[in-house]
């Protein structure tokens, strides 16, 4: 019988696992290890799968995981590893050749839009959203909460926020035309295939968010000092 409903979470990010299966205080003293020990066992994954929760029972567990967050010191050396970690999700962008695009198996020639596109925003913005505090929102708000934090300027929030939308976009035409074609959705997409138009949008959000990281990256800790 075919199974409905969301699907488990491959990487077992699901409700059974002990590991996601805490007491209130149970979750705020681990948020709190993760924020004081960048270099424990999952913390810094797990400090970015936190930000983003967004209960729908127990609201008042998601709270304290989000509250302890906001209200931990996050030190220089918990927020330098989590940037690395962040930014290690690059855009296929490369030196000679607009775009990277795999290179064998079934989606030879393609690139991933959500893996190679919103995936690196969504990550620098959670990053941001953890340095600021304000772990709450989209990614489009934490980017704007960024801004009044000066750790983005206005021009490199709006080069993401176009970014993510520009990708966005892309991406559900895609799924659209695969549901009216019969074919399974997928976030894969063939360059070769897209018009003038939407590859040269595609190339240049992909290199806008390639500067913002190269710029956090070179750069985050004199941001925050003048904050």
């Amino acid at each position: 019988m075919e199974q409905c409903g969301l699907r488990r979470c491959p990487d077992g990010a699901n409700a059974d696992n002990p590991l996601f299966s805490r007491s209130r205080s149970a979750w705020a003293a681990a948020a709190r290890r993760w924020i004081t020990d960048p270099t424990a066992e999952g913390a810094l994954l797990l400090s970015s799968i936190a930000a983003d929760c967004r209960p729908i029972t127990e609201v008042a567990i998601g709270r304290a995981v989000t509250d302890t967050i906001r209200q931990t010191t996050r030190s220089t050396d918990f927020l330098d590893a989590l940037l690395r970690f962040a930014i290690a999700a690059r855009p296929p962008t490369g030196f000679v050749r607009d775009f990277v695009v795999e290179h064998s198996g079934e989606h030879r020639g393609d690139l991933d839009l959500k893996r190679g596109g919103l995936r690196p925003i969504s990550a620098l913005a959670r990053w941001l959203a953890i340095a600021t505090g304000e772990v709450r929102g989209s990614t489009p708000e934490r980017l704007g909460h960024a801004v009044d934090a000066h750790l983005l300027t206005v021009g490199e929030a709006e080069a993401l926020a176009g970014a993510f939308r520009d990708i966005y976009e892309l991406l559900l035409r895609q799924e659209v035309a695969a549901i009216r074609d019969g074919r399974e959705p997928s976030s894969w997409v063939a360059p070769r295939d897209l018009d003038p138009l939407a590859r040269r949008h595609l190339r240049n959000s992909f290199r806008a968010i390639s500067d913002v990281q190269a710029e956090l990256d070179g750069g985050w800790k004199m941001r925050m000092r003048k904050a």
